[in-house]
Protein backbone atom coordinates (compact mmCIF):
# COMPACT_ATOMS: atom_id res chain seq x y z
CA UNK A 1 0.00 0.00 0.00
CA UNK A 2 1.14 3.35 -0.85
CA UNK A 3 -0.19 6.13 1.30
CA UNK A 4 0.05 10.03 -0.06
CA UNK A 5 1.03 10.88 -3.46
CA UNK A 6 3.71 8.82 -5.21
CA UNK A 7 5.86 8.97 -8.65
CA UNK A 8 7.47 6.93 -10.42
CA UNK A 9 8.09 9.50 -13.05
CA UNK A 10 10.46 8.76 -15.65
CA UNK A 11 10.87 5.77 -14.44
CA UNK A 12 12.87 2.61 -16.66
CA UNK A 13 10.90 -0.72 -15.49
CA UNK A 14 12.58 -3.82 -16.85
CA UNK A 15 12.08 -6.38 -15.37
CA UNK A 16 8.35 -7.38 -15.50
CA UNK A 17 5.79 -5.41 -12.99
CA UNK A 18 3.57 -6.53 -10.54
CA UNK A 19 1.06 -4.10 -8.44
CA UNK A 20 -1.43 -6.64 -8.48
CA UNK A 21 -4.25 -5.45 -5.57
CA UNK A 22 -1.84 -2.48 -4.70
CA UNK A 23 -3.46 0.65 -3.05
CA UNK A 24 -2.24 4.28 -4.45
CA UNK A 25 -3.72 6.53 -1.47
CA UNK A 26 -3.04 9.27 -2.86
CA UNK A 27 -1.76 10.94 -6.74
CA UNK A 28 0.08 8.58 -8.50
CA UNK A 29 2.65 9.26 -11.34
CA UNK A 30 3.86 7.01 -14.01
CA UNK A 31 4.49 10.17 -16.20
CA UNK A 32 6.95 9.06 -18.62
CA UNK A 33 7.85 5.81 -17.53
CA UNK A 34 8.75 2.91 -19.38
CA UNK A 35 7.57 -0.89 -19.25
CA UNK A 36 10.16 -2.92 -20.63
CA UNK A 37 8.36 -6.15 -19.50
CA UNK A 38 4.59 -7.13 -19.17
CA UNK A 39 3.49 -4.36 -16.57
CA UNK A 40 0.36 -6.19 -14.54
CA UNK A 41 -1.69 -3.72 -12.42
CA UNK A 42 -4.85 -6.17 -11.83
CA UNK A 43 -7.22 -5.08 -8.80
CA UNK A 44 -5.06 -2.15 -8.03
CA UNK A 45 -6.68 0.90 -6.47
CA UNK A 46 -6.50 4.30 -7.54
CA UNK A 47 -7.71 6.96 -5.17
CA UNK A 48 -6.03 10.09 -6.23
CA UNK A 49 -5.24 11.10 -9.97
CA UNK A 50 -3.71 8.16 -11.95
CA UNK A 51 -0.93 10.03 -14.11
CA UNK A 52 0.35 7.30 -17.55
CA UNK A 53 1.02 10.64 -19.59
CA UNK A 54 3.82 9.45 -22.18
CA UNK A 55 4.48 6.14 -20.18
CA UNK A 56 5.44 3.44 -22.71
CA UNK A 57 3.84 -0.54 -22.41
CA UNK A 58 6.73 -2.37 -24.54
CA UNK A 59 4.64 -5.50 -23.65
CA UNK A 60 1.53 -6.44 -22.60
CA UNK A 61 -0.32 -3.78 -20.27
CA UNK A 62 -3.15 -5.40 -17.74
CA UNK A 63 -5.45 -3.08 -15.95
CA UNK A 64 -7.82 -5.30 -15.50
CA UNK A 65 -10.57 -5.23 -12.83
CA UNK A 66 -8.50 -1.59 -11.71
CA UNK A 67 -10.58 1.38 -10.06
CA UNK A 68 -9.60 4.20 -10.71
CA UNK A 69 -11.17 6.69 -8.24
CA UNK A 70 -9.71 10.17 -9.53
CA UNK A 71 -9.02 11.76 -12.90
CA UNK A 72 -7.01 8.81 -15.25
CA UNK A 73 -4.58 10.00 -17.87
CA UNK A 74 -3.25 7.58 -20.64
CA UNK A 75 -1.60 9.13 -22.84
CA UNK A 76 0.42 6.73 -23.59
CA UNK A 77 2.06 4.12 -26.09
CA UNK A 78 0.79 0.51 -26.13
CA UNK A 79 2.92 -1.43 -28.01
CA UNK A 80 2.00 -4.87 -27.09
CA UNK A 81 -2.05 -5.89 -26.10
CA UNK A 82 -3.51 -3.45 -23.33
CA UNK A 83 -6.42 -5.16 -21.40
CA UNK A 84 -8.98 -2.86 -19.14
CA UNK A 85 -11.78 -5.43 -18.91
CA UNK A 86 -13.97 -4.97 -16.00
CA UNK A 87 -11.99 -1.45 -15.21
CA UNK A 88 -14.05 1.33 -13.20
CA UNK A 89 -12.98 4.97 -14.06
CA UNK A 90 -14.90 6.87 -11.66
CA UNK A 91 -13.25 10.07 -13.05
CA UNK A 92 -12.71 11.26 -16.70
CA UNK A 93 -10.63 8.60 -18.77
CA UNK A 94 -8.44 10.61 -20.82
CA UNK A 95 -6.81 8.27 -23.58
CA UNK A 96 -6.39 11.54 -25.86
CA UNK A 97 -3.62 10.54 -28.37
CA UNK A 98 -3.12 7.31 -27.38
CA UNK A 99 -1.26 4.47 -29.46
CA UNK A 100 -2.71 1.21 -29.21
CA UNK A 101 0.16 -1.21 -31.22
CA UNK A 102 -1.75 -4.78 -30.59
CA UNK A 103 -4.71 -6.24 -29.60
CA UNK A 104 -6.84 -4.14 -26.70
CA UNK A 105 -9.59 -4.93 -25.26
CA UNK A 106 -12.56 -2.74 -23.19
CA UNK A 107 -15.06 -5.44 -21.59
CA UNK A 108 -17.49 -4.74 -19.39
CA UNK A 109 -15.40 -1.55 -18.73
CA UNK A 110 -17.51 1.24 -16.92
CA UNK A 111 -16.83 4.99 -17.32
CA UNK A 112 -18.70 7.29 -14.84
CA UNK A 113 -17.51 9.96 -16.59
CA UNK A 114 -16.05 11.21 -19.98
CA UNK A 115 -14.08 9.26 -21.85
CA UNK A 116 -11.71 10.94 -24.36
CA UNK A 117 -9.94 8.88 -26.62
CA UNK A 118 -10.05 11.78 -29.52
CA UNK A 119 -7.33 11.18 -31.73
CA UNK A 120 -5.91 7.53 -30.39
CA UNK A 121 -4.95 4.97 -32.65
CA UNK A 122 -5.40 1.58 -32.66
CA UNK A 123 -3.18 -0.30 -35.04
CA UNK A 124 -4.85 -4.05 -34.13
CA UNK A 125 -8.31 -5.08 -33.48
CA UNK A 126 -9.98 -3.32 -30.59
CA UNK A 127 -12.88 -4.98 -28.63
CA UNK A 128 -15.34 -2.53 -26.36
CA UNK A 129 -17.75 -5.15 -25.81
CA UNK A 130 -20.44 -4.73 -22.65
CA UNK A 131 -18.78 -1.30 -21.89
CA UNK A 132 -20.92 0.96 -19.85
CA UNK A 133 -20.39 4.93 -20.77
CA UNK A 134 -22.11 7.37 -18.36
CA UNK A 135 -20.28 10.48 -19.52
CA UNK A 136 -19.39 11.87 -23.21
CA UNK A 137 -17.33 8.70 -25.10
CA UNK A 138 -15.47 10.87 -27.62
CA UNK A 139 -13.73 8.81 -30.19
CA UNK A 140 -13.85 12.10 -32.89
CA UNK A 141 -10.46 11.85 -35.19
CA UNK A 142 -9.34 8.71 -34.04
CA UNK A 143 -7.93 5.58 -36.50
CA UNK A 144 -9.17 1.98 -36.25
CA UNK A 145 -6.06 0.61 -38.97
CA UNK A 146 -8.10 -2.94 -38.04
CA UNK A 147 -11.32 -4.23 -37.01
CA UNK A 148 -13.11 -3.12 -34.18
CA UNK A 149 -15.70 -5.17 -32.34
CA UNK A 150 -18.20 -2.60 -30.31
CA UNK A 151 -21.15 -4.44 -28.56
CA UNK A 152 -23.65 -3.93 -25.82
CA UNK A 153 -22.64 -0.85 -25.23
CA UNK A 154 -24.26 1.09 -23.02
CA UNK A 155 -23.99 4.77 -23.69
CA UNK A 156 -24.97 7.79 -21.04
CA UNK A 157 -26.45 10.99 -21.07
CA UNK A 158 -24.74 12.18 -24.03
CA UNK A 159 -24.32 10.02 -27.34
CA UNK A 160 -21.33 8.62 -28.41
CA UNK A 161 -18.77 10.70 -31.01
CA UNK A 162 -17.41 9.23 -33.98
CA UNK A 163 -16.69 12.86 -35.92
CA UNK A 164 -13.87 12.28 -38.11
CA UNK A 165 -13.06 8.40 -37.15
CA UNK A 166 -11.58 6.34 -39.51
CA UNK A 167 -12.70 2.99 -39.79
Amino acid sequence: EFTGDISFADADFVGAVDFKYARFGGDTSFNTATFESVATFNYADFAGQADFMHAIFERKADFSKVAFADYAIFYATFRQKAVFNYTRFEGKADFWSAEFHDMTDFWVAQFDEDADFRYADFHDYVSIRETSFAGLADFTGVDFYDDIRIDRVKPGRTPIAMTEASL
